[in-house]
């Protein structure tokens, strides 16, 4: 049954680190998105407009003393920019998730420290890593 733990905790560790990159992968596409529509907002307006039809159109312009004021192109700016923010939100849950299942089946924490001290220069982090435990 020993053998079976350091298995059982490279698998885990294994998919914590795909969670972590399916993650990344989503919002990086997201994020690529909405750049997109920032630099060329020409190539998103059929869409918004198709949004906009979605969700009244017409039908909910607001009529003061003869002048009608589109509201549902409004609607559709805190729909999009909702569902945006919800994506990014699950996104980022996917990552820390990933990241909080390596942590939990990590057997050396110090171990994951000197790899990281190594990686990014020994001194700052070893020096900070020294500060913590006073």
């Amino acid at each position: 049954m020993e053998s079976v733990a350091p298995v059982m905790r490279l698998m885990a560790s294994t998919l914590g680190i795909i969670a972590i990159v399916i993650g990344l992968i989503y919002a990086m596409r997201i994020f690529n998105t909405v750049y997109q529509a920032m630099v060329n907002p020409e190539n998103f307006t059929s869409i918004f407009d198709q949004w906009a039809l979605v969700i009244g159109g017409d039908k909910l312009d607001l009529k003061l003393i003869g002048d009608a004021y589109p509201m549902s192109r409004i609607f559709t700016i805190f729909i999009l920019g909702g569902g945006t923010f919800i994506l990014s939100w699950l996104a980022l849950g996917i990552m820390i998730g990933g990241a909080k299942i390596v942590s939990w089946t990590s057997g050396d924490r110090e171990a994951i420290k000197r790899i990281l001290a190594y990686t990014f220069g020994g001194d700052s982090v070893e020096h900070e890593t020294k500060e913590l435990r006073n």
